[in-house]
């Protein structure tokens, strides 16, 4: 590979980070709008306790299956942001921009195996509050 000069390194250093501030834009928009929408579903489905209040006043069975049922709903949407973000991954695989290739991806399936592993907690959690309410 050819030396590049100071103004070369300059530009794609620049090319690099405007990416990188891209993607970490467009991860951020999705975040917020799964959290918009958590929000809307949370109100119209009832559940206006966090699930922090939730979890501390379950005492009940049924208190209990709701709090299971919160968790694997959690679950569910973290293995969909992970989706997203493997497709993403092939996405950037698939680019004829060298700029965008191997590190993007890799970073997205980082992101979604970390994701999937957040979601198999909340499903432990989710198990475990189904023991509780004797399920």
């Amino acid at each position: 590979m050819k030396k590049l000069n100071k103004n070369a390194k300059t530009l794609v250093t620049a090319s690099l980070m405007g990416i990188l501030l891209m993607t970490a834009a467009c991860a951020e928009k999705s975040v917020r709008e799964e959290a918009g929408h958590e929000h809307a579903h949370s109100l119209s489905h009832g559940h206006m306790k966090s699930l922090e209040q939730a979890v501390e006043q379950a005492t009940t069975p049924a208190e209990h299956a709701a709090v299971a049922a919160r968790y694997e709903e959690e679950a569910n949407k973290l293995l969909k942001l992970a989706r997203r973000h493997e497709n993403l991954a092939e996405i950037y695989e698939k680019t004829d921009n060298p700029k965008m290739g191997g590190n993007s991806a890799r970073h997205c399936r980082k992101i979604a195996a970390h994701l999937r592993e957040v979601a198999n907690e909340m499903s432990s959690l989710a198990e475990m509050h189904r023991e509780m309410a004797g399920q």
